[in-house]
């Protein structure tokens, strides 16, 4: 389970400390006010923002928080500018692990995405007795480097979230902030549809399916993400492959030899599969023969030049003609390696010329992002060109010169980067095909080369040879057999080399049959037996709850099913919400998202047993539905947490709210504004208790209630533990002066009493409401 257990925010202003200091310790917990624009949402979206989770109220960083933790807040019809603010919240997971999470707002020389997570709760922080760690948030890394708060927060929760599939290709995280879309509910956008605040940047394929599979705990996201590792093993199994494969064939081009019988794909091989397979050798211009064979000629060729005789005498006239063929040779050999030459130059314009366009692309890019970060931060120069207007005679600058009264659609800003990627990647996979070839024709020219090399250099023997004396031994017949016995040598070495990658193949093979087994078990349907137990569960709890909640657009509830597309409920196929009246589109929120994590509860699923409803009384709903609402949450067997913000405007709201087991919620009442002077804290329901300002023990209650919401700066540093030996010395109308011991633990961790006095001040027209408290220490 996931728990709210206090959250402090502390606002610095030019006025003094203002600040709100609440604890959430019920299974529901109301923040509740009279009226509207009390604060109670500004104090639901600390909590987001403290979770690094203000995306789903619209944005990243300070930017989303309301304007009195950011610019200025009015208080007692006095607008204070804000200087900056802190936020602290003390959570605890399912293994009562507890944190405190401090996060800030407009601090100067502080980036609002560092959080610092201190590891104990806040009573310790007050006393300093906590070590802490610095981690970001919103950066890349923020959800899967050991810094990231969200990769943090993700294993506090005892989660390990899934790799889903985006739009663009890329297995992603289902993120934090999209799961917490079907989990918290925020007053402005969460009402108008279920998930109706997920981040749809991300381009995750069906993410409202996503979120559900996952918080449900259903076998289909497990085998998706089997069926997302089968892929990636075969993309890196194809790819293996084709390396070996392309390794082969790139060995036996460079000495004119090809192979066949060699699959250049994954396939499952026979145990004799090495046997189909052979290697040819271009022969004769462009004649094929094994190599085998190729080799037996070269052998045969060596013993015949053992058979000669070795002197220049007696191979004159072989030598003559052998000259006038090689001469032929050199002759289109070098006119083959001029044409591969022009080629190769060819080849490296191309590819200097796409690289120049990649670079203005890039560029333009770069460019075009940075307009358009300027465009969403918001420019603060005044310049005449960002409105579209001519800076000399101030008149509009039309995007096209194309004539202005056709009409012509233009491309946005975010059109053209997608277009400029679009080219971009075509002018990469251009130069890479050109490179390709590059390195084929080197190669050719290479091999070209060499054989030029070497027929040039028999060409010179012989001509050594025919004018050398007769008796002389022929230096073009040693050649020759050097040449032959080394070409054999390298050929020997490489059909060797070829035979053991060839016998390797096998155990790809094996491992592809492997692959194609385990895919052929996955079930031809997407839900498992027991998914399709779990989803009927879901449905059932959705029904009913849409039944206690008053739900009445759809009388049928029969027709109501959960869409196994979307993992929504439809009825008849259809959306339930184009067949919902606008207050039942919000009992159909609220039913859902509780059978969410009733269902979790019951099948073991990964709800976080934590909940949040910004206002959920919208559209007028009934009270007593509003009141069967509050009594499913405070009936669950399970142990859970549900966090409330609402306005009690009428009598009705406010007694259903009164009527719950005090054990079963926590009544945060707002009778001024949350965020308010820090020593001057009106208080609420403890504050009317008093009836006899002459009673100790009431004065006492107050005092102790007092004095842990509101520590005075005197004291600050030590921690309020209890209040005892209360004495009354004044009594006036609108006050009470007095002294008492306060018991309390300083900063080493040691208890210790130090003797008080204290003043507590009503308000002239109500002497149940306490304005205003001072407790100064009695020094020696």
């Amino acid at each position: 389970m996931f728990r709210v257990n206090r959250l402090r925010i502390n606002v610095n202003t030019s006025a003094g400390d203002f600040g709100f200091d609440e604890k959430f310790d019920k299974r529901i917990n109301f923040i509740a006010s009279y009226e509207n624009t009390k604060g109670k949402s500004s104090c639901v979206e600390a909590i987001y923002y403290c979770l690094g989770l203000e995306e789903l109220i619209g944005g990243k960083k300070e930017k989303t928080l309301k304007p009195v933790f950011r610019k200025s807040l009015e208080y007692k019809h006095e607008e204070i500018a804000v200087l900056e603010s802190n936020f602290y919240l003390e959570i605890q997971n399912k293994s009562l692990e507890i944190i405190t999470v401090y996060r800030t707002a407009n601090k100067q020389n502080f980036d609002s995405s560092l959080v610092t997570i201190f590891f104990g709760d806040m009573n310790k922080l007050d006393r300093g007795v906590v070590r802490s760690e610095d981690m970001y948030l919103h950066s890349k890394g923020s959800a899967t480097s050991n810094k990231g708060f969200h990769m943090y927060l993700e294993r506090f929760l005892g989660w390990e979230l899934p790799e889903v599939p985006t739009y663009d290709g890329i297995d992603r995280k289902l993120y934090l902030q999209i799961i917490f879309s079907g989990i918290f509910i925020e007053q402005k956008r969460g009402w108008a549809d279920l998930f109706a605040t997920l981040p749809t940047y991300l381009k995750i394929k069906e993410p409202q399916k996503r979120i559900v599979e996952f918080i449900i705990g259903l076998d289909s996201l497990t085998n998706e993400k089997l069926r997302q590792h089968h892929k990636t093993s075969e993309m890196e199994l194809k790819s293996g492959w084709t390396k070996r494969y392309n390794d082969i064939v790139n060995v036996l081009k460079k000495v004119r030899c090809k192979i066949y019988g060699l699959p250049n794909s994954p396939t499952i091989l026979d145990e004799n599969y090495h046997d189909m397979v052979s290697i040819f050798r271009t022969h004769n211009s462009d004649e094929e023969i094994p190599l085998s064979e190729y080799i037996l000629e070269l052998i045969k060729n060596i013993e015949n030049i053992n058979r000669k005789e070795v002197k220049v005498g007696d191979n004159i006239q072989d030598l003559q003609e052998e000259l006038l063929s090689l001469n032929e040779k050199i002759s289109n050999f070098q006119k083959d390696i001029n044409d591969k030459n022009d080629e190769l130059i060819y080849e490296k314009g191309s590819v200097q010329s796409l690289i120049h366009s990649l670079e203005i692309i890039n560029k333009d890019i770069l460019n075009n992002k940075d307009t358009l970060k300027l465009k969403k931060l918001g420019s603060s120069e005044e310049w005449l060109i960002n409105k579209n207007l001519c800076p000399t005679c101030h008149q509009k600058i039309h995007d096209s010169l194309l004539p202005q009264d056709i009409q012509y659609e233009f491309m946005s800003i975010d059109e053209n980067i997608n277009h400029l990627d679009a080219q971009k990647k075509m002018m990469e996979f251009a130069i890479k095909s050109h490179k390709l070839n590059i390195g084929n024709i080197e190669d050719t020219l290479n091999w070209l080369e060499k054989k030029l090399m070497n027929y040039r250099s028999i060409a010179h023997s012989i001509s050594n040879d025919i004018y050398c004396n007769d008796e002389n031994l022929s230096e073009t017949i040693i050649r020759k057999k050097l040449s032959m016995e080394t070409e054999i040598d390298l050929l020997h070495e490489i059909e060797k080399d070829c035979k053991e990658e060839i016998i390797a193949f096998k155990e790809l093979s094996d491992q592809w049959r492997k692959l194609i087994a385990n895919k052929k078990k996955f079930p031809d349907d997407e839900f498992t037996d027991n998914d399709r137990v779990i989803i009927k569960k879901l449905r059932d709890y959705f029904t009913l709850n849409l039944q206690d909640f008053g739900y009445s657009s759809i009388v049928d509830k029969s027709t109501i099913q959960i869409s196994d597309i979307k993992l929504l409920p439809t009825t008849e196929g259809f959306d339930m919400k184009f067949d919902s009246s606008a207050s039942d589109n919000i009992r159909a929120i609220w039913a859902f998202t509780l059978a969410l994590m009733q269902v979790s509860n019951k099948f073991s699923g990964n709800h976080p047993n934590l909940l949040i409803f910004d206002e959920p009384d919208q559209q007028s709903i009934i009270a007593n539905d509003m009141k069967n609402f509050f009594k499913t949450i405070v009936s669950f067997e399970f142990d859970c947490q549900v966090i409330i913000g609402i306005t009690m405007k009428d009598e009705e709201t406010r007694k259903i709210i009164s009527d719950l087991d005090e054990d079963d919620y926590r009544l945060i009442l707002l009778e001024d504004k949350a965020i308010c002077p820090r020593k001057n804290a009106k208080r609420w329901d403890v504050s009317k208790k008093i009836n006899d300002p002459n009673d100790d023990a009431e004065v006492q209650g107050i005092l102790q209630a007092e004095i842990f919401e509101n520590v005075p700066e005197e004291i600050d540093r030590f921690i309020m533990e209890d209040i005892a030996d209360t004495s009354i010395e004044n009594v006036t109308s609108n006050s009470i002066q007095g002294t008492c011991t306060i018991e309390a633990i300083d900063e080493e961790g040691d208890d210790f009493t130090f003797e008080a006095r204290y003043e507590i001040e009503f308000d002239s027209e109500d002497e149940n409401l306490i304005t205003n408290i001072e407790i100064n220490p009695i020094l020696d």
